[in-house]
C-alpha cells in the first residue's frame, strides 16, 4: 500500500476496562512476588510502593487515559508523520517504531517525538472502533507506519 493511496486514519482511543484488568493483575502478581522476596521488610515495602505508583500510572495513562500526557487520538496521515493528541490538549508529530506490537487484541504503537521523546499508545481491542483497529492493523501489517516510520515494515506481529 503507498502512501499516496492510503486514506487518513483517525483512532480515537478510550478507556479500556480489559486493558486495566490486566494491569491490574500483572502489579498483583508483581506485589505477591515482591512481598515473598527473602529482603528485609522495608526493602519489601518500598518495593510494594514502587509497584503500586507503577500502577496507578499505568491505569492513568493507558487504561484510563486521564494522565496530561495519555495519547487520546492518533492521526494518521499519508506520507506525514503521526499527529498524536494528548489528554491535556496538545498535539505531537510523531514517527512509529519498528518495536510496536500488533496483535488481533492488543497493539502497543511506540512512537518517537523529536530527539529523546518517546511515547506510546496502547490500544486493547475494547479501546477504540473494531472496523478502526482493524484498518490500522491492516495498515501495519502492509508496512505503511506513515512519513519516517523507523523499521515499520518490522513491527511485531503475532
Amino acid at each position: 500500500m503507498s502512501h499516496e493511496s492510503a486514506a487518513p486514519l483517525r483512532i480515537e482511543a478510550g478507556p479500556s476496562r480489559r486493558l486495566a484488568v490486566f494491569l491490574v493483575t500483572a502489579h498483583a502478581a508483581a506485589l505477591l512476588v515482591c512481598l515473598l522476596l527473602p529482603l528485609a521488610l522495608q526493602w519489601r515495602l518500598l518495593l510494594a510502593v514502587a509497584i503500586a505508583a507503577s500502577l496507578v500510572d499505568t491505569l492513568r495513562t493507558h487504561a484510563w487515559r486521564v494522565s496530561p500526557r495519555a495519547v487520546v487520538a492518533a492521526d494518521v496521515l499519508p506520507g506525514r508523520p503521526w499527529v498524536l493528541h494528548r489528554h491535556n490538549g496538545t498535539e505531537v508529530p510523531a514517527r512509529l517504531l519498528g518495536s510496536s506490537f500488533v496483535h488481533p487484541r492488543l497493539l502497543v504503537l511506540n512512537f518517537r517525538s523529536g530527539r529523546f521523546m518517546r511515547c506510546n499508545l496502547v490500544l486493547a481491542e475494547d479501546a477504540a472502533d473494531a472496523d478502526l483497529l482493524r484498518q490500522l492493523r491492516v495498515r501495519l501489517m502492509a508496512g505503511d507506519g506513515g512519513e519516517g516510520a523507523e523499521n515499520a515494515g518490522n513491527v511485531q506481529a503475532r
